[in-house]
């Protein structure tokens, strides 16, 4: 049974539910961030969170989206 959901923020990062369900505790997952992989790549679950944090590490450090000195509005 396929449970396939692609859910996309405004930038097309695009955050994958379980791609399949096969078992209780067992969960295949996808990672596409639209710049360096374009297409949903099945990751384990501890690389999708390793994918994640580098995600957000560059969003929080991008000046276009979260100012870093005082004064620049």
């Amino acid at each position: 049974m396929s449970t396939h959901q692609v859910i996309s923020s405004t930038d097309n990062l695009h955050f994958n539910r379980p791609l399949h369900h096969r078992n209780v505790n067992r969960y295949e997952y996808g990672w596409a961030d639209s710049v360096e992989i374009k297409k949903p790549i099945k990751v384990s679950a501890p690389k999708y969170v390793d994918y994640l944090m580098d995600w957000i590490t560059v969003q929080l450090d991008d000046e276009k989206i979260f100012l870093q000195k005082l004064g620049m509005c």
